[in-house]
């Protein structure tokens, strides 16, 4: 996402060069943009997309929620998970995240977790100072956030965009559909 890229960007000018991106269910063209970005900045992604179809089947109760529980949870499940088994598996002791507390939980910059260091350096940002540094950098904006998805949701997962913020699962289905007409309500189970 947008944070995630400004810290990515702030660490490769301390010579950290190698990321890791978790890309399940987020659209084909957000992946290529994501692609393109990293590229630009500097950065060794591996790119990682550890759950499926299936998965998301299992939980389509999930998909579009509002449930604030739910959502985090599966935040969880997808995103934080991926980290922490790639942190374990190159041995990392530190590991930064692209979070602000105004669009986030972050307990603090930084505290331990899991054995190693979890640093938040864009803690205390605001996201008039995500598009800044965005623009005094000359990095290119991913291409979810010109769409009204990304306005909405930013660089999550389709699933995760609140039925509620677009005028309900019918709207929800159509907006992600016409970023992806292979994400349908059928391939995921969900009778409207």
């Amino acid at each position: 996402g947008k944070d995630s890229v400004v810290a990515a960007h702030m660490l490769t000018r301390y010579g950290v060069r190698s990321a890791v991106c978790e890309e399940s269910f987020v659209f084909d063209r957000q992946i290529a943009s994501m692609r393109q970005v990293a590229d630009q900045i500097g950065l060794r992604v591996t790119y990682k997309s550890e759950r499926d179809d299936d998965w998301l089947r299992a939980r389509k109760e999930i998909i579009f929620t509002s449930d604030t529980a739910a959502r985090a949870k599966s935040f969880a499940d997808r995103h934080q998970r991926t980290i922490k088994r790639h942190a374990r598996a190159t041995g990392s002791t530190v590991v930064f995240f692209g979070r602000r507390r105004d669009e986030n939980s972050v307990k603090a910059p930084i505290y331990e977790a899991h054995g190693r260091a979890q640093c938040h350096p864009l803690a205390g940002w605001t996201l008039k100072d995500i598009w800044a540094y965005f623009d005094a950098h000359r990095i290119t904006i991913p291409w979810v956030y010109t769409t009204r998805f990304g306005e909405i949701e930013g660089n999550a997962p389709f699933y995760t965009m609140r039925a509620d913020d677009v005028g309900g699962h019918r709207a929800a289905w159509d907006l992600v559909g016409s970023l992806d007409p292979t994400i349908t309500p059928e391939r995921y189970g969900v009778t409207l």
